[in-house]
């Protein structure tokens, strides 16, 4: 039964974290949309901090799990 339970925990932590990831993505793209409709300096850094600010913590949370799994091994 635990193994179940493992399983499922897994299966439910790669999906959410796909789906924060094609969020990102969805809102990235639809970002990157309006800053080159009229592209003006405050929407072009307005994309790349938001782009950098989004992605950062999705990187490092990757990189945290990476190095905890490393270390389990």
């Amino acid at each position: 039964m635990e193994a179940v339970i493992k399983l499922v925990r897994i299966g439910l932590t790669v999906i959410t974290e796909r789906l924060i990831l094609i969020m990102c993505l969805m809102m990235s793209f639809g970002l990157a949309c309006w800053a080159m409709y009229d592209p003006e300096t405050n929407r072009l850094i307005t994309l790349g901090l938001f782009a950098i600010l989004v992605y950062l913590p999705l990187m490092l949370r990757e990189r945290k799990e990476n190095d905890v799994n490393k270390e389990g091994n």
